[in-house]
């Protein structure tokens, strides 16, 4: 009697995608199968026939490196991401700091014009400068 393995198949159907959906469900039918005629004494399964059991096995390996991989892949592009974000973040507050100097000078020009406007208004007759033109 071959039992029937619940953690392969528990894996196996973990590691289900849309892209392998139908393989996958094959590959776990065709070993519940197997492992059934088997245990039944069918004809031609009094021997147990091991290579539906290993296609499984290479199946979850096979999607489990994969899946492992594309982790990998995600978490990579994460910490890529957080670098650019983190760039980002540090020009951002670069710009910040400029348009708040850009701004503190216009404004002591601003000062200067009217100190200079007012210096004019006051020189000799009290009234402004006149402009050339």
């Amino acid at each position: 009697m071959v039992v029937l393995d619940h953690g392969l198949i528990a894996r196996a159907r973990s590691l289900i995608t849309n892209a392998n959906v139908l393989l996958a469900r094959q590959l776990i039918r065709v070993y519940e199968q197997a492992v059934l005629l088997h245990n039944e004494g069918a004809t031609k399964h009094l021997v147990y026939q091991e290579r539906h059991e290993n296609e499984l096995r290479q199946f979850t390996k096979r999607e489990g490196e994969l899946a492992a991989s594309l982790e990998i892949s995600r978490w990579q592009n994460s910490e890529r991401l957080q670098e650019h974000n983190q760039a980002v973040m540090q020009r951002a507050a670069e710009a910040m700091a400029n348009a708040q100097r850009a701004e503190k000078r216009c404004r002591d020009l601003a000062e200067r014009v009217k100190a200079a406007l007012f210096l004019g208004k006051t020189k000799s007759d009290g009234k402004a400068p006149r402009r050339a033109g």
